[in-house]
């Protein structure tokens, strides 16, 4: 009450993030604004979430149809070459005694964006990167059957540096080893280039790990072998075009033709 019988209105005041408090007349109005960005974004992906489940139950999917299409993709000589990967594992001993190459085989990061796009009602997120130094980065896969809620988590700690024989002038070197040969390799500081590139080397690497992992062993272990016959077949029916390529990936590597002649 001011002077002269007047009710006197005093402003608005902030009370919290997204309300706001007018006292006047004896009573106190709260007005609600708008919901935060951070709400917002938690509440639409909580839709889509949920979306992607009812169109799981809705449809889901017929594991005789994602056999059948996968089986066909195999037949396919460029998928089928693509499918498998192959690395050096050390050596090991053949029937022989004698000491060979020994390789990891398996299915590859092709095979299983395959299955993830044939299987359906499969969630894969990521990468999320959860921790960020200057040291290291870690980043966060998930995949997730929607169709049974099984879901799997993958993390992976990639550290910011990178192994180089030869140093230019000027660069910091970290840390000092010898390699199998026992020639020096330096460790230095991975460009931010290089560090993009492993991080998306190993965000794929554990999709793939993640991913296969929801798809029954039966369907893989057919279609591998569907793989393997297809790129047989191909070597048998066109072999020199199996040789052209195979020539030129020792090309690839600094081996020339002739030298694989007089080897």
């Amino acid at each position: 009450q001011g002077n002269g019988g007047a009710l006197a209105t005093q402003p608005a005041r902030e009370i919290e993030a997204g309300t706001t408090a007018v006292d006047g007349f004896g009573r106190q109005e709260m007005t609600r604004h708008a919901e935060t960005a951070a709400t917002m974004t938690a509440a639409q992906a909580r839709a889509e979430v949920e979306a992607r489940y009812i169109i799981a139950q809705q449809r889901p999917r017929d594991l005789n149809f994602v056999y059948g299409k996968l089986i066909n993709e195999g037949k396919r000589p460029g998928f089928a070459e693509a499918a498998r990967y192959k690395r050096p594992a050390g050596r090991k001993k053949d029937a022989a005694g004698e000491w060979v190459p020994s390789f990891i085989e398996g299915p590859s990061i092709r095979f299983a964006e395959a299955c993830a796009r044939l299987m359906g009602n499969l969630d894969v997120r990521g990468p999320a990167v959860i921790s960020d130094t200057p040291a290291r980065v870690i980043i966060r896969v998930v995949a997730i059957d929607m169709e049974t809620n099984a879901s799997y988590t993958g993390d992976v700690a990639i550290e910011k540096t990178t192994e180089k024989r030869d140093v230019k002038k000027g660069t910091v070197v970290l840390a000092e080893r010898r390699n199998s040969y026992g020639d020096p390799v330096f460790i230095v500081e991975a460009t931010e280039a290089e560090t993009k590139m492993r991080v998306a080397a190993e965000t794929s690497k554990l999709l793939r790990t993640l991913v296969l992992r929801l798809v029954p062993g039966d369907i893989v272990d057919d279609c591998m072998a569907q793989c393997v016959e297809t790129v047989s077949s191909a070597t048998k029916a066109d072999p020199e075009r199996q040789k052209k390529r195979m020539v030129a990936a020792f090309t690839a590597l600094g081996i020339e033709p002739k030298e694989l002649v007089a080897y």
